[in-house]
C-alpha cells in the first residue's frame, strides 16, 4: 500500500482529485525535480528553471528590468529583420498581400533564429543596462515605484509598438 500523499512529498497536502492536479501539486511542493510512478510507466516533471541569473536580475530591478529587456529585444529584433529583410528576395511587385506577408514571415524567421544565436551576449547586454535604466527612471519620476512602473509599463509597449510598425511597413512596402 502506498504512502499517504502528504507523506510522499514533505508533508505537504496534495489533492487527490484527478492525476494531473496531484503530479502539478507536487511538483509545486517539491523544490527541485520530482519523479512519479504510476501504473507501468514513470514521469519526471522538473518545473521551468526560475533561477536563470538574467530571470532573477529582471525580477528583482522591477520596471527597470523590464525597460531595459524592452529595449534591448526592440532595438535586437528591428535590426535583425530589416538586415533579413534587406539580404532575402523581395516578392514581386504588385504580388497582394500574400506574397508580401510570406517575405515579412521569412525575414522575421531570419531575426528569430538570430535572437536564439545571440541570446547569451543580448542577455549580458540586458544585465548591463538595467542599473543605467533604473538611475534614468529614478530621476524621472522622482524615485516613485509606482509612477516608475507605469513609465516602465509604456516604455515597454511603445518598444513593442515600434518593432509592429517595422513589421507593418516592411509588408506595407512590399506589396
Amino acid at each position: 500500500m502506498p504512502a499517504p500523499a502528504a507523506a510522499r512529498f514533505g508533508g505537504t497536502s496534495v489533492p487527490t482529485c484527478r492525476p494531473a492536479h496531484r503530479l502539478a501539486a507536487a511538483a509545486a511542493a517539491t523544490s527541485a525535480s520530482a519523479s512519479f510512478t504510476s501504473g507501468p510507466g514513470s514521469a519526471t516533471f522538473r518545473p521551468r528553471s526560475s533561477s536563470s541569473p538574467l530571470r532573477a536580475a529582471l525580477a528583482a530591478a522591477g520596471p527597470a528590468g523590464l525597460v531595459a529587456m524592452a529595449l534591448s529585444n526592440a532595438l535586437f529584433y528591428t535590426v535583425a529583420f530589416t538586415l533579413a529583410a534587406r539580404a532575402l528576395p523581395r516578392p514581386p511587385p504588385g504580388g497582394g498581400w500574400g506574397p508580401a506577408l510570406a517575405a515579412v514571415g521569412r525575414a522575421w524567421g531570419v531575426a528569430y533564429g538570430s535572437g536564439l544565436a545571440t541570446k547569451a551576449p543580448r542577455s549580458a547586454a540586458i544585465l548591463a543596462l538595467m542599473p543605467l535604466v533604473g538611475r534614468a527612471l529614478g530621476a524621472a519620476t522622482g524615485g516613485q515605484h509606482g509612477r516608475a512602473a507605469k513609465l516602465g509599463a509604456g516604455i515597454a509597449l511603445g518598444c513593442l509598438g515600434c518593432v509592429l510598425v517595422t513589421l507593418g511597413g516592411a509588408a506595407v512596402a512590399w506589396l
